[in-house]
């Protein structure tokens, strides 16, 4: 294991944690900006299984990549796939579904 895998699996602790913590404690400063919720239990509920899923896949990456080197690409469309999934999640929340 190099280098480039030890930065992703703690890259990828990172984005757990914080998906934790948003999940659980449903605390948001993690956004700059964000504005108050509308209906916070749906909101932590959804962005830090969100987060939760981008850290595995981070760290499934710094796995992969050992082996398969053309790994990193879908694993970045997934990332950009999720965190589009984060910015509909907070317009949902805004529109009150």
């Amino acid at each position: 294991m190099d280098m480039d895998s030890l930065i992703g699996i703690i890259i990828g602790a990172c984005f757990v944690w914080i998906g934790y913590v948003v999940r659980s404690k449903k605390t948001f400063f993690f956004f700059a900006g964000f504005w108050e919720p509308v209906n916070r239990e749906k909101l932590a509920r959804r962005i830090g299984v969100l987060f939760i899923v981008t850290g595995i896949i981070a760290i499934i990456t710094s796995f992969l990549v050992i082996w398969f080197s053309s790994i990193g690409a879908v694993s970045g469309i997934l990332v950009f796939i999720l965190i589009i999934m984060i910015l509909i999640s907070i317009i949902l929340d805004q529109v009150g579904y």
